[in-house]
This record gives C-alpha cells, sequence and structure tokens, in this order.
C-alpha cells in the first residue's frame, strides 16, 4: 500500500483547468459537453423548449432575433417567432435579414434555382436558373456565389440580376476562372468582400459603381474547402479543410491543433450546418461514433469542445444557440447536462513514461464523477483522492464522467508513484 513506500518514491503533479491541454503533459483532450469558464471546466449549454414542430420539419434557422423551420416535403418555410409562413421555398442556403429604399424589410434567401425576398406580404422572386452557395450583405448590396460566378443586386434595391453593362446602378455578376474550384462561400469583412472557392481565396473589390467591381486571387494554402463550414466569428474567418481547422484574421492563416477535431466524420453524408455566437464557433457534425453534435470552438479561450444530445439540426443566431430533436425546438442555457441523457465527460490521453506509474487522482472543484482508467472504474467526488487499485504504466487513457449539473473542475491533481533506475 503507499503507506509503505518510501515518500521520496511518490510525488504528484498539479495541473490547472485551463492548462489541461494538448502539450507538455497530455497528448490528447477531449472535452463532451463541458467548456472552460473562468478558468475552470464546467458542464456546457443545457436546453430549454422553445417550439414544437409539426411532423415533417427537419431544419432551423436563426437571423436577425427570429428563428425559423423548414419542411423540406411541402418546400415550406415558417417563422416560429411570428408565426408567418412561406411556401415554395427551395431549402436556404442562407437567410438575410435586409430593409430596402423604401423601408420595406425582409429576407433574402437563396437555394436551389433561385434566389428570393420575403416579407410579410409573400414571396418575390428576384433570380432564378443557377442555385447559390451563400449570400452576404455588402454596402448595401446582397452577393451570391455560384459555381465561378459572383451575383450582385443593385444598392438598397431588390431588382437583381439585372445587366450592368450601361448603368452601375443595376446588378450585375462576375465570373473567374476554374483553376482553384467552384466558388462556395462569401463575407464581409473589414470592410472587404472575400469569396472562398474549393481550393482557393479572393478579395473583390466593390466599392462604388458596379463598373468597377474586380476580383484579385489571394494566397491561399490551407487545402480543399469543407462546403457547409466557414463562418464570420467577429474578427476572424473560421473553416474546417480537410487538413484541419482554420482561422482566417484578413492576412494570415492559422491552423488550429486540437485533439477534437479528429473525432469528427467529415464523410458521412449530412450537409454542415455552421454559425457564431457568444464568441463560439458553432458546427453541427457527425462524430465518428455515429451521433450527431455540435462542436465548439471558443476563439477566446481557444479551445475546442462538443455539445451532446443528437442534434437533427442546430442554428446560432444573435438570440442565441438552437437545436431541434424529436420536433421540438430547444435554446441553450447557461449550462446543465446532455439532453439524451449522456453524461458529460472529459477524456485524457497520456503517457507514464519509463519511470514512473499512476497510482491516483484527485480532482478539485465541485460535484460527483466517475474516474475510469482502462478497464477500472472508480466512484469519487470533488477534493477526494481516489487510488488506483494497482499503479498504471505505459500509455494511459483516464476519464471523468458525470451525471451532477454541479460538476465543476478547477484543478486535476495526478499522483505518480516513481521506479528505481
Amino acid at each position: 500500500m503507499n503507506k509503505c513506500i518510501p515518500h521520496d518514491r511518490l510525488f504528484s503533479e498539479r495541473i490547472p483547468a485551463h492548462e489541461i491541454r494538448e502539450g507538455k503533459t497530455f497528448r490528447k483532450v477531449l472535452l463532451l459537453h463541458l467548456m472552460e469558464k473562468d478558468g475552470a471546466l464546467v458542464p456546457s449549454y443545457g436546453f430549454d423548449f422553445a417550439h414544437e414542430l409539426p411532423a415533417g420539419f427537419s431544419r432551423i434557422y436563426a437571423a436577425e432575433g427570429d428563428v425559423f423551420a423548414y419542411n423540406a416535403a411541402s418546400r415550406r418555410l415558417q417563422c416560429l417567432t411570428t408565426g408567418t409562413r412561406y411556401t415554395n421555398i427551395p431549402e436556404p442556403a442562407f437567410l438575410l435579414p435586409f430593409e430596402d429604399s423604401e423601408g420595406v424589410a425582409g429576407y433574402y434567401t437563396g437555394g436551389t434555382n433561385r434566389v428570393a425576398y420575403l416579407t410579410d406580404s409573400g414571396v418575390s422572386l428576384l433570380g432564378s436558373g443557377f442555385t447559390p452557395a451563400a449570400g452576404v450583405l455588402h454596402r448595401e448590396r446582397l452577393f451570391v456565389v455560384s459555381d465561378y460566378r459572383v451575383y450582385y443586386s443593385p444598392a438598397l434595391k431588390r431588382d437583381f440580376f439585372s445587366n450592368s453593362a450601361h448603368d452601375p446602378e443595376l446588378a450585375g455578376e462576375l465570373e473567374v476562372l476554374p483553376g482553384e474550384g467552384k466558388l462556395l462561400s462569401i463575407v464581409s469583412f473589414r470592410d472587404r468582400l472575400y469569396a472562398f472557392r474549393e481550393r482557393g481565396l479572393l478579395r473583390l473589390r466593390a466599392d462604388g459603381e458596379a463598373l468597377n467591381f474586380k476580383a484579385e486571387e489571394l494566397p491561399y494554402n490551407c487545402g480543399t474547402l469543407i462546403a457547409g463550414t466557414l463562418a464570420l466569428c467577429g474578427d476572424r474567418v473560421v473553416f474546417f479543410t480537410e487538413r484541419g481547422l482554420f482561422l482566417f484574421d484578413g492576412n494570415d492563416f492559422t491552423r488550429v491543433e486540437d485533439g477534437a477535431l479528429s473525432e469528427i466524420d467529415f464523410s458521412a453524408k449530412k450537409v454542415p450546418e455552421v454559425g457564431y455566437c457568444r464568441g463560439c464557433y458553432s458546427l453541427l457534425v457527425t462524430l465518428k461514433s455515429g451521433e450527431t453534435a455540435i462542436f465548439l470552438y471558443d476563439l477566446l479561450e481557444q479551445r475546442a469542445s462538443f455539445v451532446l444530445g443528437a442534434p437533427v439540426s442546430f442554428a446560432a443566431g444573435e438570440n442565441g444557440f438552437f437545436s431541434l430533436s424529436n420536433r421540438s425546438v430547444y435554446a441553450f442555457t447557461d449550462r446543465g447536462l446532455p439532453a439524451s441523457g449522456e453524461p458529460i465527460s472529459l477524456l485524457l490521453g497520456f503517457s507514464a513514461g519509463e519511470k514512473r506509474a499512476l497510482d491516483g487522482v484527485t480532482m478539485r472543484g465541485t460535484g460527483n464523477f466517475t474516474l475510469r482508467v482502462g478497464e477500472r472504474s472508480l466512484e469519487g467526488a470533488a477534493g477526494k483522492r481516489l487510488t488506483l487499485p494497482s499503479p498504471v504504466i505505459g500509455d494511459i487513457t483516464l476519464t471523468l464522467e458525470s451525471l451532477d449539473e454541479t460538476f465543476e473542475i478547477s484543478d486535476l491533481e495526478l499522483h505518480w508513484r516513481k521506479y528505481d533506475d
């Protein structure tokens, strides 16, 4: 037993929660329904019921404080906030709030073979014959990308796709060469307009008259962009490629290193749903386990995590996060347990090295939890040392699981047994 071991053969390593990251101690850190807040690891978002939906609705959207639901079978889009329904609408690639020069407010939307404008009085078709991949408002114009073209509207007008060759007040289009692939997304960022291609990036000069619009190819070496994963997140653009997660600040690209990324299965057929809220890039993903989850990357803490609950759809907007499960729309609360009943968990992968073995663990914070090390399982509580039945050597996978909403990790202490040379 430990009391029989010479004191100089036992030592401890105390790690504050904000330092529980991949690097010096851990080769892998995975947060499942946990997030960092004020230097501690706490339960991620909880769920409050917000809306009940009829059968057939399969996707939700959030825009300008409104929440929408879409029924693909009936091609119906419904605003859950106001109850307004729009019919004969293709599944939206975007929903953008806008007010024209006459003070008429509504939403631009684009889907298969059309771009439309939605108001309380109905649906106005603005363009057809192509399928926009994304859209953005920039300097009072709507810009959309489709295949190898950028289309733009007149300023402050809902007319769309008129020939601007002789009248700069009207709409028009730009065509790009196919070398770097199709245009997949477009953002208005730092007073510039950027169009992201499958394997490249364009900066568009889109100031003043339409006749002055030009496209400039920028250096890009991030790999092939995964469609549906790009979002403007405050002062950075965040997106996934087949090489991982990247941040773009208008000048440079930064690749994010985090073990959570290896848990995502982008080969799954479900189209990602992306957003930005509360300082977090957010993406509905399929995990390699087969379940759906919401991937979060906190840009301030520079930490990735997953919100569990197997949602069917997800949306992030000015009024918060929302998820769709079992015909119900839920609004996220500040903290809580997964709606699916799964435990929240912290998974750590590390090595004992050649001359030491893991003897026990102390978690400081609050709440009860289960400690799993390999096949070993121990029940514990914050502040109490858990001693393993036998020391563990070599590569170690350690998991703390909890169904306690008060669970919080302020630091973790690893107790080691040192061997003689």
